[in-house]
C-alpha cells in the first residue's frame, strides 16, 4: 500500500499524462472485450437492476481500482488535491469534458460517418466513448 500512496501522490503534478495512462489502460481492457461480444451484449446478476455490459466489465473494475487508488493519500495529497494539475486547471478540464460528450453524441451521427463501412463506424464511437468515459 506505501507503493500506492506514493505512486498516487506523484500523479498530483501530472494530471495529463494521469488522463494518457487512464485512457490507454481503459482502451485496453475494453476494446478487446467490445470485439468480442459487442455493443449490445447484456447480462443480469441475481436480477434486473444488476445488468450490465458485459463489454465493460473490465472497465468497471479498472474504475473501481483506480478509485481506491485515488484515495489512498487522501483527498489533500494525491491527485484530487488543491495544489495539483487536476484542480489549478479545472475550467479546462470541465471544457475537455463537454466537448468528450458532445463529440460522443455528434460525430458518430455526422454525414462522414455515416460513409464509413459499419466496422469502421463501430471503431470510431468505441474510441469516442472511451475517451468520454476517461
Amino acid at each position: 500500500m506505501l507503493y500506492v500512496e506514493r505512486f498516487m501522490r506523484t500523479l498530483k503534478g501530472h494530471a495529463v499524462a494521469t488522463f494518457v495512462a487512464i485512457l490507454l489502460l481503459a482502451a485496453l481492457v475494453y476494446l478487446p472485450l467490445l470485439s468480442r461480444f459487442g455493443f449490445s451484449a447484456w447480462t443480469v446478476l441475481f436480477t434486473s437492476p444488476f445488468a450490465f455490459q458485459i463489454s465493460r466489465i473490465g472497465l468497471y473494475a479498472l474504475w473501481f481500482v483506480f478509485g481506491l487508488c485515488v484515495g489512498v493519500p487522501g483527498f489533500g495529497n494525491g491527485l484530487l488535491s488543491r495544489e495539483g494539475g487536476l484542480a489549478r486547471r479545472w475550467p479546462l478540464w470541465l471544457l475537455a469534458c463537454i466537448v468528450a460528450y458532445n463529440a460522443l453524441w455528434f460525430v458518430p451521427r455526422s454525414a462522414v460517418v455515416h460513409g464509413l463501412s459499419t466496422s469502421a463506424q463501430g471503431t470510431i464511437e468505441a474510441l469516442l466513448w472511451i475517451k468520454q468515459a476517461v
